[in-house]
């Protein structure tokens, strides 16, 4: 099941809030978890995977602002969960086959 409208909407707001910020430090921005596979329920959050060039405290701070606005703009209808991985890192993970890495490879959706 795809997305719901919803989630969209939130995931897109997130990630223009980031981009227009942060430019071109973001490298890719994903979905995954039970919004992404549609088993979600009322209580789920919205996990989405912020790859970046590399992190640093004041990159992690914008991005986490960001996904409170969103919460906020969204009348807390559900969290927002950044997991936020520089890019080389997330690929060490693919490369080691730890499963966080290939789930969001199999069923993220890319934002």
């Amino acid at each position: 099941m795809p997305l719901s409208a919803l989630a969209r909407r939130a995931a897109h707001m997130f990630k223009d809030r980031i981009e227009a910020s942060q430019g071109p430090r973001i490298r890719s921005v994903r979905v995954f978890g039970s919004r992404a596979r549609g088993d979600w329920n009322e209580g789920s959050d919205l996990d989405i995977l912020v790859l970046v060039d590399h992190r640093d405290p004041s990159l992690d701070r914008t991005i986490l602002e960001a996904s409170c606005s969103v919460e906020e703009e969204l009348g807390f209808t559900f969290l927002i969960s950044p997991r936020i991985m520089a890019q080389e890192h997330f690929e060490e993970l693919l490369q080691r086959e730890l499963r966080l890495a290939r789930d969001i490879i199999a069923e993220g959706v890319i934002v």
